[in-house]
């Protein structure tokens, strides 16, 4: 982890990594807060940070839980799950976009669910053909 980071911010890294849970990684990584509300707004000033981001991302890959490995269990969820197993998907799905999921119960069609997980294999082979280097990387051409 980089060392431009406190104390309290590295355990927040390892925190969130550990369990996924920003609101009470600030809690369990020693900020001084009064009630979860005030953890709340420290785990979003935190997550916004982008020495922060760039090391929880790290960390996540370094424990194997990279964006494209989320993608594949959620895909197989998509694909393999109950009606209730799809909709939690599709709510994981937007907490790692970095939305909130909808507060109300909302409806969600099978067909919005079957866009998602199209969504997520494109992007996945998208990012596995970058990986092997399959798509070519743009020409510069100066002219002058």
């Amino acid at each position: 982890m980089p060392r431009n980071l406190t104390i309290k911010q590295r355990k927040f890294i390892t925190a969130v990594a550990g369990h996924g849970n920003a609101t009470q990684a600030a809690i369990d990584a020693g900020y001084d807060v009064q009630d979860r509300q005030s953890a709340k707004a420290i785990a979003g000033e935190n997550l916004l940070k982008p020495a922060i981001r760039t090391a929880l991302d790290a960390e996540l890959a370094r424990r194997g839980l990279d964006e494209i490995a989320i993608s594949d269990v959620i895909a197989d969820v998509m694909e393999n799950g109950t009606p209730s197993e799809r909709l939690r998907a599709v709510e994981l799905l937007v907490r790692l976009r970095g939305d909130e999921p909808p507060r109300k119960n909302v409806s969600v069609k099978l067909s919005y669910a079957e866009h998602v997980k199209r969504q997520l294999a494109e992007r996945a082979e998208g990012q596995e053909a970058e990986k092997q280097n399959l798509i070519p990387k743009p020409k510069v051409v100066v002219l002058g």
